[in-house]
């Protein structure tokens, strides 16, 4: 993810619903937890920010002998951030635009397709 640096577990159980992580954005530093877990099939990883929370759910499957990703966010917002909500939307959708095609350049050729 593009603005997205030093991503690392901050709890010590195995990657599971619940698991948290921690990560820099816009120069502070944020925290994100799992909140749905399908080995190998798909993660959910869902921040709250204020009065936003934000839900980025990535999914794998089989397609035409390789492997299809999906991503689907999902933002919610309370209170006065309710006023905002559509500029916090399209703001989401303009940086997590390259997320998907920044993933399969990083992987490269140590993509393999889904077992």
């Amino acid at each position: 993810m593009a603005g997205i640096g030093a991503f690392t577990q901050i709890t010590q159980n195995p990657l599971e619903i619940g698991t948290r992580f921690g990560f820099q954005a816009r120069g502070k530093q944020r925290e994100t937890r799992v909140t749905d877990f399908d080995s190998g099939k798909r993660i959910a990883l869902t921040s709250t920010q204020g009065g936003v929370t934000a839900t980025y759910t990535y999914s794998v499957a089989p397609a035409g002998g390789g492997t299809e990703m999906t991503l689907n966010a999902v933002c919610d917002a309370t209170g006065l951030w309710k006023l905002i909500h559509p500029v916090i939307v399209f703001a989401m959708k303009k940086s997590d635009a390259t997320q998907l095609a920044n993933l399969k350049r990083a992987m490269g050729r140590t993509a393999t397709p889904y077992p």
